[in-house]
């Protein structure tokens, strides 16, 4: 069970929790997700680590994604216990409510777990912490420049600041880790049915670096999941949709084309992650439509234009799309 850490900070580390929680509530509040009580919720566990009492009746109010990024202790050892006490139920939660029924049939208490012998309030818990990670911590509206539709807020610098691939790579972890964990035999962060056409999109503009963009991509940090979901059936799925096989084919051209660093040079994480993709793909088995799709990669020396299709589905002589030319590297 989690240890709250109240009494371990200082006035000192207090009031440097404060000053930095304005970052994150500026990111919270950027988000445009959460109502005030929920971001005063936020507020009293990130300073003191203060959980909210739990009801039979309710969720979670905070995520797992969110108890263990905005948790006072950032050890290993305390997101792991985070994670525990949300997989343990209701006795290893904050709540007043009985775990066993009192007298009086008006008592409240802990119902019977569901199906799969779990409460509703950790698949919500997953559900939401997943939502957040891919409309939010994977969406290129966080580059640090721009400000989302009609908002004068401008932009942070990704979602969660850098905390994104730690993140990921707990949620994520391979079942030999001691940090591994499940839910109903699932991992706690998972891609659903493959990359969309987005996530390529953004990953797209991330390797060119010519524009605006966000450095802290979750699909960047999904390398070893994402090719675990070039299934035939998701195959399938690409040529259905024009869309997905366009932004699919830029991307592996814009891998296959990723300059090599230069011997003098450190890697930087764009070159790292190009060169894993492409060692998977040169060097691992993969499906033989995989395969011709990636030769046709490697032998393409054209330009890529992300905005190819606007100009292919232009609706009028007013709506003029623009050339977004990739990779001239």
């Amino acid at each position: 069970m989690m240890t709250l850490v109240a009494e371990k900070l200082s006035k000192v580390q207090l009031e440097e929790r404060k000053k930095s929680w304005e970052d994150i509530q500026y990111r919270l509040g950027y988000s445009g997700r959460h109502t005030k009580k929920e971001l005063k919720i936020f507020e009293a566990y990130y300073l003191r680590g203060t959980q909210p009492k739990q009801h039979p009746l309710y969720k979670d109010p905070i995520p797992l994604v969110y108890r263990l990024w905005l948790c006072p202790d950032q050890s290993e050892e305390s997101w792991r216990a985070v994670t525990e006490q949300l997989l343990a139920g209701p006795a290893a939660w904050h709540t007043d409510i009985s775990l066993v029924p009192l007298d009086g049939y008006e008592q409240e208490y802990w119902p019977e777990p569901g199906t799969g012998r779990n409460w509703w309030q950790i698949q919500t818990s997953l559900n939401e912490s997943s939502e957040i990670l891919w409309e939010h911590a994977d969406s290129d509206r966080y580059d640090g420049v721009n400000s989302f539709e009609e908002s004068s807020l401008i932009a942070p610098i990704g979602f969660m600041g850098g905390a994104e691939q730690r993140l990921v790579e707990f949620l994520t972890a391979p079942k030999e880790a001691v940090n591994h964990y499940e839910y109903q035999e699932k991992p706690l962060f998972k891609i659903s049915q493959g990359f969309s056409h987005v996530c390529y999109r953004y990953i797209c503009i991330w390797l060119d670096g010519q524009k605006p963009y966000n450095p802290f991509l979750v699909s960047c940090y999904m390398a070893e999941p994402w090719f675990l979901t070039l299934s035939d059936q998701y195959f399938k799925e690409v040529f259905k949709s024009e869309t997905l096989s366009f932004h699919l084919s830029c991307y592996l051209q814009l891998i296959a084309r990723f300059p090599e660093p230069e011997a003098a040079l450190a890697s930087s994480e764009r070159h790292i992650y190009a060169q894993k993709i492409r060692a998977m793909l040169d060097h691992r088995p993969i499906r033989p439509v995989l395969k011709s799709l990636w030769l046709t990669a490697k032998n393409y020396t054209g330009a890529i234009d992300l905005n190819a299709l606007d100009f292919k589905y232009k609706n009028s002589p007013d709506d003029q799309p623009e050339h977004y030319y990739v990779g001239d590297f």
